[in-house]
Parts: structure tokens; sequence; C-alpha cells
């Protein structure tokens, strides 16, 4: 259905890199101060807090970014750091730092910054991870040194979420979280945040007078927010802005065909690290917490339709490993597939039956059985409530569009299935392989953390702790093993990412993180005339 116009659209991206990087480079040779990149975004900030508001977060990280960032292919390259070295014991973590990277108030980016802003994400920000209250960070010069108190191999995954800040700006701001400036903010890359405005919905980045790495073309990128994401297509192809973004997310799949209509853009379908799931509440729930329960609803769930309207066909339906197939150490485990009728008699085996004929199953109390359905997607969550409804359950249905809102209402515990997706770096998050969604032990806001289980706790304390190579596979065969058995989430489908490339514009580099707003697209691309 979408061969043709991937490989063409393939070839026209394979061929801009081809011409970029045989030139020598993958930068403009200068800077057009008065040329302006505009990209829309369905993401809205909502308060100009650089550590408090998340979509700010993500959009700024391409002005201060951490010590390593992911590629195209998913793999960890250097950002801040320029190369690392991990001990053989995997506890000390050896950074050199990219002199290209300075901060555009004309201070020098030190190895005191990156010690800084390691310590002050573990004492300000509520989501650090854990290992770095635990760290001892030292300084030689331009290395830094992360010595660790257990072996952590994982660690990139992480650090791929920590900004690196100005200490000389930000020692002083006691409470991160509550900060709010609208600008400008020193930055350390090819860019800096020169303004954040929340009546025009405008973020403007800046050329770093200061970043001694190769020019970008544009002397301004300005990143346009939109109430929905119609809105930030329109005006794309509109021609109000030049391409569209969206953190941890494809192209709407569904507007695809307005691109293909278009003379302007085509388009590119990659391989995502990204994936839709549901999970249950195993803590407060009686029946999120019945294992039974759980596996029944494995049948209930149509993966072929899900595919289909959700995700428009560019996808995947997926196994009950969980994990994508593209995921290093993927194993081939049973497909999720729907069966109605083996749902039900399931959900009668384990005790939820119509006693009364009304339609509604009966839970192990006599009551009827209402279950909360939490999401923020209204297309799948309105089919998972329809194919809960044909299984007997009576559904609360609570849709959230506000990740704010949809995470306090998690929190809460105010639910007893959610609808979720993964995004590449909650992929890689803590031990990595999506652990991080479940672990109890851990924090984030977009976390179920709804397994307490000391075998799977300390399956991922392992995983954490072994390096590459087949011990390691042995123990992600068997994580995927656990999630088939256990089901604290069923994989609906792994994604098909589809990017937008505007062909008046070259150079175009697409990280499986973070897509199109990676500070490697914006030194490399520029005007194709």
């Amino acid at each position: 259905m979408h061969t043709k116009k991937y490989f063409a659209a393939a070839g026209v991206l394979l061929l801009t890199l081809f011409i970029v990087f045989c030139s020598g480079c993958i930068a403009s040779s200068q800077t057009d101060q008065n040329a302006v990149l505009k990209i829309a975004t369905p993401n809205e900030i909502t308060e100009a807090s650089y550590f408090g508001n998340y979509n700010f977060a993500q959009m700024t990280r391409v002005a201060t970014p951490p010590l390593v960032q992911v590629d195209e292919n998913g793999d960890y390259v250097g950002a801040v750091a320029k190369s690392w070295t991990v001990s053989s014991d995997g506890k000390t973590w050896t950074f050199t730092l990219d002199p290209n990277y300075q901060w555009s108030d004309g201070t020098a980016l030190t190895a005191d910054d990156v010690k800084f802003s390691l310590l002050y994400t573990a004492e300000k920000i509520t989501t650090s991870p854990s290992w770095i209250k635990n760290a001892t960070i030292t300084t030689n010069g331009n290395v830094v040194i992360i010595s660790l108190a257990d072996p952590v191999y994982r660690l990139c995954g992480d650090l791929v979420a920590i900004n690196i800040v100005p200490q000389h700006i930000w020692e002083s701001i006691d409470s991160p979280e509550e900060y709010i400036n609208a600008g400008p903010y020193i930055g350390s890359a090819a860019y800096y945040v020169k303004s954040v405005d929340i009546n025009s919905a405008t973020l403007v980045l800046a050329a770093n007078p200061k970043w001694k790495g190769e020019a970008p073309y544009y002397g301004t990128v300005e990143i346009h927010w939109f109430a929905t994401e119609d809105a930030a297509i329109f005006a794309m192809l509109g021609d109000e802005c030049d391409t569209y973004w969206k953190y941890a997310a494809s192209f709407p799949t569904g507007s695809v065909a307005l691109l293909d209509s278009s003379e302007k853009f085509t388009t590119v379908e990659t391989p995502s690290l990204k994936m839709s799931y549901v999970g249950f509440n195993t803590i407060t729930s009686d029946v999120g917490g019945d294992i039974a329960f759980r596996k029944a609803i494995v049948y209930a769930l149509n993966y072929d339709e899900l595919v289909e309207i959700s995700a428009s066909g560019y996808a995947l339906s997926a196994n009950s490993g969980f994990i994508p197939n593209g995921v290093p150490y993927y194993k081939e485990t049973t497909a999720n597939t729907y069966n109605l009728e083996t749902a039900k008699s399931m959900l009668d085996a384990a005790g939820y039956k119509d006693v009364n004929g009304d339609g509604i199953r009966e839970d192990t109390n006599g009551n009827a059985l209402t279950v909360t359905l939490l999401t923020r997607d209204k297309v799948a969550g309105e089919l998972i409530k329809e194919y809960l409804e044909k299984a007997g359950l009576k559904v609360e249905y609570k849709f959230a569009s506000d990740i704010n809102a949809w995470v306090e209402l998690k929190d809460a515990q105010a639910y007893d299935i959610a609808y979720n997706g993964i995004t590449p770096k909650g992929m890689m998050m803590d031990s990595g392989w999506a652990t991080g969604y479940f672990a109890s032990n851990t924090v984030g806001a977009g976390k179920l953390q709804n397994v307490d289980d000391p075998v799977f706790l300390e399956l991922c304390a392992k995983i954490a702790t072994t390096p590459d190579g087949d011990e390691l596979k042995a123990l992600i065969y068997d994580l995927q093993d656990y999630y088939a058995a256990n089901m604290p989430g069923i994989a609906i489908y792994w994604r098909t990412d589809v990017t937008p490339i505007n062909t008046e514009i070259d150079g175009w580099y697409i990280s499986k993180a973070t897509g199109i707003l990676n500070e490697i697209n914006l030194v490399s691309i520029h005007p194709t005339k």
C-alpha cells in the first residue's frame, strides 16, 4: 500500500544526503541572518518554563543539547560529548567534550557545566534517574568522569534526556520547575532560544554567534504551535510553515493523502521505536491485578482494525513479547490476535460471567463489571472502549487530550486500563526495552509503574548491569517471555514513522528519537536553490 511512496521518498533523501556529505560537510558555509525556517507543531507550550513545561523542554533540547543524542539509526552519537568510554565493570563512564559547543553569551562551556547539570538534575528535577544521586562526578580539563555505585550499561538512555545548561545562569535558580522566563535562554549549540511568546504561540531560535561548528544556513528557526494537528498541517500546506514536527510522533498518518497531492512535499517512511499499548492498573484495581483478566483482554482487542483506523495502516500488529521487531535482541513470540469468543470464554473461566443476562458481566463480588479506560488518543480510545463492551464489560471512558491531565489521572490510579504510547526515549530509558514504563521503582510522567514483582525488578536490574553480548541477549529474551506470560501491558501495534520532506529544502536528517527537530538537521538543511 505504501511501498512505492516509501522508496521514491527514500531515494530523494538518500540522494540529498549523498550530495551533502560528498561536499565535505553537512552544513551551509555561512549563515543567512535573514533566512527563517518555520516549523509547525501541535505541541503547545502553556508556560515559558524550561524545566517545568514538557513541550518547551523537548523543543529547546536543540539549543542546550545533552552529552549524547540518537542518530538516524537509533544509535547513540556525540552531542556535547564528542566521545566516551565505559569501564569493563560498567561503573566508570568518561566523556570528552566537543569544543564546538560554546555558550551564546560568550562564556566557555566547561566540564564544570556538565557536572553541575547532572547534579542539578539529581537535586532539583523530580524525574531524574536514580543512579545520579549515588554517582560521583569529577572533572579533568575537558573530561567528565561519572563514577557509579553500581554498574550501569544503559546510561546513555538516560543521558539523552538531561540537557547541559550553563552553571553561571542556573545555579542561582532554586526551583527550576517553577521558573518562568520568556527568554532569551543561553544555548551552546548552533542555536539558542531567543524568545518564547505564549500569546503568539511562537518559540524563536536564533543562530548562536559563539558556536564553533559548521554554520547553519538559517539565521532564525521559528516553531509555531497550533491547537490541533490539522491546524498545524494546514499551516504547512498553506506555506505559513516549511515543515511539521511533533515530539515522539509520526506525521499524522490519516493526513498523508494531503501530502500525496502536494507538489512541494514528499514523505519518508522508516521503522520506528515507537509503539502503542494498553496497560493495566495492577496496584489498586481488582481486575487489573488479575492475570486471568489481563490475558482474556488480549483476545478482546481487534489489532488489525486498530492498525488500519488508528494508525491508517502505518504500523504492524504486535506480539505478546511486547518490544518492537526493530529493537536489538528482539525475540519472536506469539502474535497478539483478536478472537472475541476466546476472550469471552476466558472471562467466563476467570469468574467474570453475565449472570443476570443483561449483557454486562458481573465481577467476583456479583456487581456489574465496570472498568475505567484512560486514554489520550480519542480514535484508539473509542475503538478499545467498543471492544471491551463487546466482551461484556461496562466501560467508564476518560479521555484526557492534555498530557498533564492524563498524568494526574494516572498518578491517582484513576483507571483500570490505560491506552498509552512508548516514545523512542522511553524505549531506551532506565534498563531499556520499555522496562521503565512498568517497573515500580522508576519515576517519570508517562510511566505506569505497575509492576512491583521482585522477579521483574531483579530482571531489570540485571539488564541494567550487563554489557552487550550473549548474556544480555538471554536476559532480553527472558524479559520478552515475562511480558508474554504476565501481560502488564498489551502491545497493540509497532509504528512506522512518516516524515514530510519539503522538496524545496535539502539536507534533511531524521533522528530515530526526535525526528527533524535535532541539532544535526538544523545545521544540515538549506534551500535547494
